[in-house]
């Protein structure tokens, strides 16, 4: 596994969002809300960097082509031949972590 500490919770209200590397990936964490997200930054249609995407009712919209994701599992809601990587993250303590498996 390979774990990235990304921020603090306290500096981390709903609404934010980072980007961060965990491994070779390029990570988009967010706080939907008050639920720590975290999925890949960039679009499975085209690879366009989500980190700029709209955020709602529990969706990422790729701002590129309109493409939209649940943030849930990844689904694809605009085309369900398309999935969006979801990673796991969590709060230990006070520090929000990111966990991709390897």
């Amino acid at each position: 596994m390979t774990r990235v500490e990304v921020a603090k919770l306290a500096e981390f209200p709903p609404g934010a969002r980072k980007v961060v590397k965990v491994g070779d990936e390029s990570v988009l964490v967010l706080n939907v809300d008050g639920q720590l997200v975290a999925c890949a930054n960039a679009c499975p249609h085209a690879r366009y960097p989500l980190d700029e995407g709209l955020v709602e009712k529990g969706e990422i919209v790729c701002l590129l082509h309109g493409f939209a994701f649940r943030l849930s599992d990844g689904a694809g809601t605009t085309d369900t031949e398309l999935h969006l990587p979801i990673y796991t993250v969590f709060a230990d303590g006070d520090t929000i972590v990111v966990e991709l498996a390897n």
